[in-house]
């Protein structure tokens, strides 16, 4: 505001470090923090949030609420973003999209986190216009890389017993129950020592089992300290290794191969659906999600919560279930490039709503927003003044000056650039120039 405010009122005007002037979402919008969870409302100077890379930035300015037309845009995945007219994305569009490409550590297939050269910054505003092209979603945008988690494993249980407990396990006791081609594989995997007991189910049709029980002086049951078959918040946020051993516990347990190198995993629990579906969007992958109605032997006893991804990285330790996703993923096809991006399938308006801007010191300008955890891009106030000058001064001629020619050009010039769409009738008879000091 101090800044529009002496543009508006000086002839000249200096603005130092017009780096990253922040964005508007709407103030309910959930954004992901190192620790958790916050929402743009809440957000103050100071505080983390997250970047593409899942690491965190501060945020080191924060705008006053103000009121913009707003727009919902909604992701393949099922994800939803309220985001104001005027705020910028970074996407990928279907009609200038590199082809052949290949990036990242898997060179078969290209990886969108590593080619963020290659999208183009446009506002919600636009995408609501030109959302399809020949009958195609035009604009799609990567995921973030996974979250460098910092919160320490607090709890007795180590992860992949955690999850082998939330899949198999008993809700109220220290033990688990599981097949006994299984159990060789389970007890090797954790360190503690456990005491294994075969059970004999007495339903003839069914394979002998075996119970595995926890030594309960020690460890006791997890859902004492977890209330109940959930994954708290903390375990969402810690290490990449902690979190992919969960992972892994949970999908020995109750996950399967979908198609191709896709996998699923069906729960009965809506909390504990929620915790796996953010434990798989934390690895920077799209979780998508459905709900049926859970039966035993033909009776509905509930309801069914299914997620299903596709990793880049193999989601089971189990020999049974790894081995047949090693060779479902070495068969590549086309359609696996679009794991790590999701496209936008529509874009409609809200009418006016309460928006709020934050500025974060990030290099690429991104923060994750969401509970998909969607990288958005900052706006640049420097992207909007040369225009807004020259609209009311006409004619005239705008000066950027910059440390370096990249910072000129390819930073705060391309931010000008970007919106030259918006003047284009009103400034066609005008020239803007970049002069390197």
């Amino acid at each position: 505001i101090e800044v529009l405010e002496s543009v508006r009122d000086n002839r000249n005007t200096a603005v130092p470090s017009c780096h990253n002037a922040g964005k508007a979402v709407v103030l309910d919008t959930p954004l992901p923090t190192p620790t958790g969870w916050t929402t743009m409302q809440d957000v103050r100077v100071g505080d983390l949030l997250l970047d593409e890379h899942g690491r965190p930035v501060p945020v080191i300015a924060c705008s006053e609420v103000h009121e913009r037309p707003t727009f919902r845009i909604t992701f393949s995945d099922g994800s939803t973003v309220d985001a104001a007219d005027t705020h910028t994305w970074r996407t990928v569009d279907l009609r200038s999209r590199p082809r052949n490409s290949k990036h990242g550590d898997d060179k078969s297939v290209v990886d969108w986190r590593n080619a963020w050269w290659a999208t183009r910054k446009v506002t919600t505003e636009y995408l609501s216009r030109t959302v399809e092209s020949n009958k195609q979603k035009r604009w799609r945008i990567p995921t973030a890389w996974a979250l460098k988690g910092v919160h320490p494993w607090v709890w007795a249980h180590e992860p992949y017993l955690i999850g082998l407990w939330l899949g198999d396990g008993t809700t109220s006791a220290a033990m688990l129950t599981c097949s006994r081609e299984d159990t060789k594989h389970y007890v090797s995997k954790i360190r503690k020592k456990l005491r294994v007991v075969p059970r004999i189910v007495a339903r003839w049709y069914k394979p002998t089992v075996h119970t595995i029980v926890f030594d309960r002086m020690k460890l006791g049951c997890p859902g004492r300290y977890l209330g109940g078959k959930r994954i708290p918040q903390g375990m969402l946020r810690a290490s990449w290794r902690d979190r992919l051993d969960l992972l892994r516990g949970l999908m020995d347990t109750d996950g399967n191969r979908s198609r191709s190198a896709s996998v699923e995993i069906a729960v009965c629990s809506k909390d504990l659906a929620d915790g796996i579906a953010e434990l798989v969007i934390s690895f920077g992958w799209v979780a998508r999600r459905s709900s049926r109605p859970a039966k035993l032997y033909g009776r509905v006893v509930g309801t069914s919560y299914r997620v299903w991804f596709t990793p880049t990285i193999n989601p089971f330790s189990l020999p049974r279930k790894a081995n047949v996703w090693e060779r479902e993923n070495a068969v590549i096809s086309s359609g696996r490039t679009r794991r790590t991006q999701r496209t936008i399938v529509s874009v409609e308006p809200l009418g006016i709503h309460k928006v709020k801007c934050v500025q974060v010191a990030s290099r690429r300008h991104l923060f994750l927003v969401g509970r998909s955890m969607i990288p958005t891009h900052n706006s640049f106030l420097c992207g909007i003044l040369p225009w807004w000058w020259m609209l009311c001064h006409s004619p005239a001629k705008v000066i950027l000056v910059s440390s370096s020619g990249r910072q000129a050009t390819r930073i705060g010039g391309s931010e000008v650039r970007a919106r030259y769409e918006y003047f284009r009738q009103q400034f066609s008879e005008h020239e803007l120039e970049l002069l390197y000091l």
